[in-house]
């Protein structure tokens, strides 16, 4: 079966329609904690896990539906399990891909793009428009979201620094 150009085209922009749902859906994933309730070789059932999180079953299970639409976990026998891409979320991984998942999907990160157009238009930044102040000052006055984007940028130097050493061959170097 092939898709047409048509279809493709709209499977494409119900994909970026819809994109912002699945950001949210992701987000609460991390903000529950799910990855870390979940375990990737032994399923858990909705109840232990509203238990374990402190949300309310029925609706946790539709999260968990989303979740799976999203390769977060899977349903198997009345049990949730945890993908790879799942477990990559997971607290204890040295990444942090949860940080960013935070800190890029939190409201205060989010909101200025809704006023794209006006940025666009106006040649006026979005953030301060949004927040009332730049960026560097919202962090300032914020130190919780500070702290959030402290964290997730720290991961990144560290994976990028692996990165370098791993691709830099110092043997034999005396100074760098």
């Amino acid at each position: 079966w092939k898709m047409n150009t048509a279809d493709r085209r709209e499977t494409r922009l119900d994909e970026l329609m819809t994109a912002v749902q699945r950001a949210c859906i992701l987000r609460a994933f991390v903000e529950l904690d799910l990855p870390g309730a979940l375990e990737i070789d032994k399923g858990s059932s909705v109840g232990d896990l509203a238990d374990s999180v402190g949300a309310l079953p029925e609706l946790l299970e539709r999260l968990l539906r989303g979740a799976s639409a999203l390769d977060l976990c899977v349903e198997e026998v009345g049990a949730w399990r945890l993908t790879d891409s799942g477990a990559s979320l997971r607290r204890d991984e040295p990444d942090d891909t949860a940080g960013w998942v935070m800190l890029l999907t939190a409201p205060w990160m989010t909101l200025p793009w809704v006023s794209l157009a006006d940025a666009v238009r106006t040649g006026e930044p979005a953030f301060p428009q949004v927040h009332g102040v730049g960026f560097w000052e919202f962090l300032a006055g914020h130190p919780a979201e500070a702290a959030a984007f402290d964290a997730a940028l720290a991961t990144e130097g560290t994976d990028r620094a692996s990165d370098l050493h791993r691709a830099t061959d110092l043997a034999g170097a005396i100074t760098i």
